[in-house]
């Protein structure tokens, strides 16, 4: 268990976790202090709504939780603000005939026991890459929602007051996952007009894919532990299918594991001690894990001078998704290195780039190999 907070503290929050999903075990005796280091922890991981509601049902008084009211109310105000901004974006797709499928969060609230506990970010939404540029001209016309970046696997649209990732992949860039990922489409049934659902054998795997996309790159906190228990106890769907689809993309080990791990956190048991890594690792860090482990991540395949340089010259397949015009014409590829180093003159990204060679440098070898270690014992 994790050096931060006594274990005491830990078992009292995943007490508060199910009495925030209505799954309470018994009664849980808090002091005013376990109180405020509950709703530090809900704040750093991003289920303080759930804690919120877990304290109250569990009789805490309204004078010792409203040191939180103002970043819960927050929560409240995104989700409000991103489900009006849903139903505008589907409406406006839906107009325009154009297939999409909302994601993560967007769905997920359904199983929890009042929407606004899911707390997210953003609202994320897939359309077919061939609608990519209709999409976004469809959603410019018909909302404030103006593009802004492309990633990855998705634009960015903002608009005063919500942020949009409007996919066109659900891509990782990890070979063994992806061969999987990418045929989503595959697996999305119609739901309403254009909009379609994904089945919920995929709905759970791609949870799961994405858990461990998290855990390789050092961020991995409670929040999607959650999720997939929420999935697999309120929803019907056949266990062999994920286990199937977790096996035939090498994450088998790492889905037992995580339904080992969060079914001993929704129970009231004492998580497996094979267990106890994975546990801390989730525990100590926030909704995105912590820059140590992010750190230890990057620097497993190259250490070094091998880190920095790869550091400088992107992959071709990262550039190709970020620049799609190098697919037809690989010759621009030192111009689009180019484009990312101009980035520079941005003060904000020079002190992040600074804040990174100074951790790298003082990271420690041992950091790298326990980091190494865990991810092998989940089959990673």
């Amino acid at each position: 268990m994790t050096t931060e907070m006594d274990e005491a503290v830990y078992d009292k929050l995943f007490a508060v976790i199910r009495a925030g999903l209505d799954q309470s075990i018994g009664p849980i005796m808090l002091s005013s202090s376990d109180c405020e280091k509950l709703m530090q922890i809900g704040l750093r991981q991003s289920i303080l709504p759930i804690i919120y509601r877990g304290l109250k049902n569990s009789g805490v008084s309204e004078d010792v939780v409203q040191g939180c009211d103002q970043a819960r109310l927050k929560d409240t105000k995104q989700y409000i603000l991103q489900n009006d901004a849903l139903k505008r974006i589907a409406a406006a797709l839906d107009d325009a005939q154009i297939p999409f499928i909302p994601l993560k969060g967007a769905v997920l609230r359904e199983l929890y026991p009042a929407p606004e506990l899911r707390t997210s970010c953003d609202i994320d939404v897939l359309v077919k890459e061939d609608d990519l540029e209709k999409a976004v001209k469809t959603i410019e016309n018909a909302t404030d929602f103006v593009k802004k970046k492309r990633y990855y696997h998705d634009i960015s649209m903002v608009n005063s007051q919500a942020h949009l990732e409007l996919h066109f992949s659900i891509l990782e860039n990890m070979e063994n996952i992806d061969k999987f990922l990418s045929r989503v489409w595959d697996y999305a049934v119609p739901d309403d007009v254009s909009r379609y659902r994904l089945t919920p054998e995929f709905q759970i795997f791609h949870i799961v894919a994405h858990m461990s996309y998290h855990m390789v790159h050092g961020g991995l906190g409670i929040r999607p532990f959650l999720d997939l228990w929420l999935l697999r106890t309120k929803t019907e769907y056949y266990e062999e299918t994920v286990r199937q689809m977790c096996s035939d993309c090498s994450i088998l080990t790492f889905y037992e594991k995580c339904c080992d791990l969060v079914d001993s956190w929704m129970t009231g048991k004492q998580a497996p001690e094979e267990l106890a890594k994975l546990e801390e690792y989730v525990l100590i860090g926030g909704v995105f894990g912590n820059k140590e482990n992010a750190l230890a991540s990057k620097q497993r395949e190259h250490r070094g001078f091998s880190y920095f340089f790869h550091r400088v010259f992107m992959r071709r397949v990262l550039l190709e998704a970020e620049y799609p015009e190098l697919r037809e014409k690989p010759y621009l590829m030192p111009i689009c290195q180019m484009k990312r180093w101009l980035r520079l003159l941005n003060p904000k990204k020079r002190e992040q780039i600074r804040k990174e060679i100074t951790n790298v440098l003082v990271m420690k070898p041992e950091k790298i190999d326990s980091f190494d270690k865990l991810l092998a014992s989940l089959g990673l």
